[in-house]
């Protein structure tokens, strides 16, 4: 894990992440998930680990050291006046029964990703229907994780990436044009920007499988777009161009409708089991 932006440099393996390292990791925008979700999941993982070190020290079960924890924690941060040491030691109190891994972490749905706004810039709209639900399963103390919040709009695949912004390139021999022509248009119908060739290059067989190729750089998009080929498989290239490539397979390959939902691929409903870095 490599964010320049946020100092953070993990070689391959298991680290033990002190207060500094803890803190690059958690602002990290430039790993896998990127952006404001991945982010976002890199906290939500962060407490959810924090929780779990808490408990496994006793650290809520012991009023001195629940206190010395408090004060500690209000020392590093702004908060509001009403936020004192006394209530952090009640909440600290009261989480000391929590199994960490029966927690439950979510990010509310965005309805758009890249609002502009005079004065402030790009933010961030809530999805105000499906957060509605949300928050009303929180108020009713129903678990956050039921699909019922997340529910999409329409029928598909939720995928992080827009279709609309994937090119792709659906390649066949002429025994297989009309397979291309029907993925084509099925792709173009989820909203890919899809077009066809037919190949005659000398001596070049079909593969048994249905192919993507796609740079390295690239996916993000290639992932939305697998989504709608499920039976197809990835393929990096490096120095492939931006427009991914689609290799009709002997086999064929089903096209299944997509709907661009980032918050329901970055940012669903996730328990702390889910989060555990041990696992």
């Amino acid at each position: 894990m490599r964010d320049v932006n946020a100092g953070l440099d993990l070689k391959a393996g298991t680290h033990h992440l002190d207060g500094r390292r803890s803190l690059q990791y958690v602002r990290a925008r430039h790993i896998p998930p990127s952006g404001d979700l991945g982010r976002v999941r890199r906290q939500q993982q962060f407490l959810a680990e924090l929780l779990d070190d808490f408990t496994d020290r006793g650290v809520l079960r012991d009023p001195a050291t629940l206190a010395r924890t408090a004060g500690t924690l209000l020392s590093t941060l702004r908060a509001d006046e009403e936020l004192t040491t006394q209530r952090l030691v009640a909440l600290g109190r009261a989480l000391r029964d929590l199994d960490g891994e029966r927690t439950a972490f979510a990010t509310v749905p965005i309805s758009d990703f890249d609002h502009s706004v005079p004065g402030w810039g790009s933010t961030l709209v809530w999805d105000k229907e499906r957060a509605h639900r949300l928050f009303e399963a929180v108020r009713e103390d129903r678990p956050i994780t039921d699909a019922e919040a997340y529910a999409l709009p329409a029928p598909g695949t939720p995928v992080a990436w827009a279709p609309s912004d994937v090119p792709v390139r659906v390649q066949a021999g002429p025994e297989a044009r009309h397979e291309a022509a029907r993925i084509v248009q099925e792709l173009r119908g989820s909203g890919f920007d899809a077009r066809g060739r037919t190949s005659t290059a000398a001596g070049e067989a079909a593969p048994e499988v249905t192919e993507i190729s796609f740079a390295p750089s690239e996916r993000r998009r290639a992932s939305a777009l697998a989504a709608a080929l499920p039976d197809a498989v990835l393929r990096p290239v490096r120095g492939h161009g931006r427009v991914l490539e689609v290799r009709v397979g002997r086999s064929g390959s089903r096209v299944v409708p997509v709907v661009h939902d980032r918050s329901s691929v970055e940012g669903a409903p996730a328990t702390g089991a889910a989060l555990d870095c041990d696992d």
